[in-house]
């Protein structure tokens, strides 16, 4: 099998096991505990009404589960798993050299993940004010959460960072900023309305 035989040649110093006919292709064990271990599965053809896919699952713990897929069905099959390998190759060469966030809500809702190329802070991309844990394949980077980043830094960038604060400011709960903050935001706000249409 071409991805198997890819995933084995390329990724031979993380210690790939490779399970029988009725477990997860390729298993990659975590490198701290709290990620969790790799997980591949076997490639799947499926019929949908958008006509054939390929398609790889994978898996990281409790942090990420996603569909590799292919739709390039003028393609033969061999093409189509060649491309499948790629993506899925790509995606663990940039995932084992740390170049790969993931966030969790530290109340176990909203994950994600996004490419990290070292420059700025491992930030989430998310539109909401909850409290992130984040993390890469060697193991945890810290929390983080927008209102306090923002504010830290002095400057709203964007129409989602900005929502993000009007919303906070909105709020009437125990999620109120206090009159400091609230200070602050005022002038950001401020600040970022006469320089964007928002």
């Amino acid at each position: 099998m071409l991805l198997l035989a890819a995933l084995i040649e390329r990724f031979r110093d993380h210690r790939p096991r490779v399970g029988a006919a009725t477990e997860p292709l390729v298993n990659f064990p975590a490198k701290h505990a709290s990620i969790g271990d790799v997980t591949i599965e076997r490639p799947d053809l499926v019929t949908s009404t958008l006509g054939s896919i390929l398609l790889v699952r994978v898996a990281i713990g409790n942090l990420f589960n996603y569909e590799f897929e292919n739709f390039d069905a003028h393609l033969g099959i061999r093409r189509r798993a060649e491309r499948l390998t790629e993506d899925v190759v790509r995606f663990l060469q940039e995932l084992f050299a740390d170049r790969l966030v993931f966030w969790q809500a530290a109340d176990g809702g909203s994950r994600g993940w996004r490419e990290w190329p070292y420059s700025g802070s491992p930030e989430p991309l998310v539109s909401d004010d909850r409290l992130y844990r984040i993390y890469i394949w060697s193991g945890p980077v810290g929390e983080w959460q927008a209102s306090p980043c923002i504010l830290a830094r002095g400057e709203i960038r964007d129409d989602r960072e900005y929502h993000i604060l009007k919303t906070r400011m909105a709020a009437t709960d125990q999620e109120a900023p206090e009159a400091t903050e609230r200070e602050m935001m005022v002038r950001l706000i401020a600040e970022y309305e006469r320089g964007h249409a928002v």
